[in-house]
């Protein structure tokens, strides 16, 4: 494992340089650390545009082993009605879908996330 620097964030990957500089690892790093790049809102955005490899998205979110990763990325997914597969969820805890905001919100029990954020804000991005 190596430590990259993205922005002034640390972020910890799997994969080599050449493999991180392609959209879809960068969506997961995000994903990883969306303090870091601008919130949720942003990388809803990323994935709205399609310009990635799912197939790449998917084997990247699962190489990185983070279950936070799993869970926005699949939320936003199933928000922004994007197929994907992703591995079967076994966790307890929730987390924040946007770390950048205020701790409240409903919770997803699928994704073991207490979204905060307005979910009509994030379908209607562009």
């Amino acid at each position: 494992m190596r430590d990259l620097i993205y922005r002034g964030a640390a972020i910890s990957t799997n994969l080599d340089w050449k493999e991180w500089k392609e959209e879809g690892i960068i969506i997961i790093d995000c994903l990883d650390l969306p303090q870091y790049c601008g919130g949720i809102i942003e990388i809803a955005k990323a994935l709205k545009n399609n310009k990635f490899d799912r197939k790449k998205l998917e084997n990247y979110a699962q190489r990185i082993g983070n279950s936070g990763v799993l869970r926005r990325l699949g939320y936003l997914c199933e928000l922004l009605n994007i197929k994907i597969k992703l591995p079967k969820l076994n966790t307890r805890n929730y987390l924040l879908l946007d770390p950048t905001m205020p701790e409240k919100g409903p919770k997803s029990a699928k994704w073991r996330l207490i979204i905060n954020l307005d979910e009509k804000i994030l379908g209607e991005i562009e």
